[in-house]
């Protein structure tokens, strides 16, 4: 026996540079330097899906980020809304439940109402592959107590973590580095392991 499932026609779609977890800032400093190509590729996916709502979720404290995306929204179908970046805020069922008004059903995880929350960085991915430009970079946050240069770093794709990290500088041996987040990001116990396309955050830390 198999369950019909009938189709869900897309009718909106929620950009967000809202971090998942802190501490995390290369999607901020990736909208101010490629915001106008995501909401170029987010302007194409409106018209092409026949969307009625496009938002661009933006953290409402960073008043000169805010003032950058209204700017470049100008003549497009993309609304910025303007939200307190508290964790989890940046998650996308609390992103829909606030922007969309749509909560999650009780027998599954996605939101109801056919709404499409979308990375800005996927965003800048896709605009970037229709101009025919590769994807060879990755910006990445470096941080945590014992990196000597915290900050945003265009990282090649590819590039080893451990070194990553001797550029960045740390104080001692880093013992895990947690990718892409403190609460829930993976633990890489090795410094093989490379920088790759989901990466945004390279967290390494001491035993406690």
């Amino acid at each position: 026996h198999q369950r019909r499932h009938k189709s869900i026609k897309l009718r909106q779609q929620i950009l967000t540079r809202q971090a998942l977890q802190p501490p995390q800032s290369a999607r901020t400093q990736m909208l101010f330097a490629y915001g106008a190509a995501a909401l170029e590729a987010a302007s194409l996916a409106h018209r092409l899906f026949g969307l009625y709502r496009t938002f661009l979720a933006v953290d409402r404290n960073h008043h000169a980020l805010v003032r950058t995306c209204e700017d470049r929204s100008h003549g497009t179908p993309v609304r910025v809304v303007p939200l307190a970046n508290k964790y989890p805020q940046g998650h996308p069922a609390l992103l829909t439940a606030t922007i969309a008004r749509r909560h999650p059903s009780v027998r599954s995880a996605s939101p109801r109402g056919a709404v499409a929350v979308l990375d800005v960085a996927d965003l800048v991915d896709l605009a970037r592959a229709l101009r025919g430009e590769p994807l060879t970079h990755r910006l990445v946050s470096v941080a945590g107590e014992i990196v000597r240069q915290p900050g945003n770093y265009r990282i090649p794709l590819g590039m080893a973590i451990g070194e990553v990290l001797a550029r960045v500088g740390v104080r001692g041996s880093a013992c895990a580095i947690a990718v892409n987040g403190l609460l829930s990001g993976p633990l890489v116990h090795g410094e093989d392991a490379v920088v790759s396309r989901g990466g945004f955050a390279l967290l390494p830390g001491l035993p406690a």
